[in-house]
């Protein structure tokens, strides 16, 4: 094998590269078309998903630039697109690259594109922010204490006085609630009865 042989099955799409491996080392894919014992390309019920699986390869390049003219100006004319790699992703964090779509074939392997499934190709090229991988924030844990539950929220509320006077405030708002709500959770949820509420509950 040529070293620019090489290079080109080296630079295959996985899809491809899987078609290869799975007549290899059959147990490393997770599709394998050939334990089917047929062409998937003659059978129906695989025929389209097969085709749009593996003849309908996209590839995504990024702008490097623009070629420059004898006089050293910039041809727009002339973009200078190159294949978007992992180590380029990977090097462009939190900035923004302008990437497009572009078809891929490799006629010297026999990947070729199925033209009659082809539809227009929207958004052919579009802006990419490689994401930072920042740790995520934590947030300080509540005090511990008795808990009671509001509409499955949990809310710690503190012993003593202060459960005392949050429990009467709480309880006319969420006696009206229930007894106007047409949500049966709500209606038919138990709070504690007060000299306010009482009589006034439906149920």
């Amino acid at each position: 094998m040529t070293l620019k042989l090489e290079k080109s099955v080296e630079a295959l799409p996985h899809q491809i590269k899987s078609l290869y491996l799975a007549r290899t080392t059959p147990g490393a894919v997770r599709k394998n078309w050939f334990d089917r014992g047929v062409d998937p390309l003659k059978v129906p019920s695989s025929n389209i998903e097969f085709r749009f699986d593996y003849q309908l390869i996209n590839k995504v390049e990024v702008l490097m630039g623009f070629e420059l003219s004898a006089d050293g100006e910039i041809l727009l004319n002339k973009p200078k697109w190159r294949l978007l790699t992992e180590d380029f992703y990977n090097a462009s964090v939190g900035e923004a690259i302008l990437c497009r779509h572009v078809r891929y074939e490799n006629t010297q392997l026999g990947v070729f594109r199925d033209y009659e499934l082809e539809l227009p190709n929207y958004d052919q090229c579009f802006i990419l922010v490689p994401p930072s991988l920042a740790p995520k924030p934590t947030f300080p844990s509540l005090p511990q204490g008795p808990t009671f539950d509001i509409l499955n929220i949990g809310v710690r509320v503190a012993p003593g006085e202060f459960a005392a006077k949050a429990e009467n405030k709480l309880a006319p708002s969420l006696a009206t609630l229930t007894a106007t709500s047409t949500n049966p959770i709500l209606k038919f949820a138990e709070f504690p009865e007060t000299e306010q509420t009482a009589g006034r509950r439906r149920i």
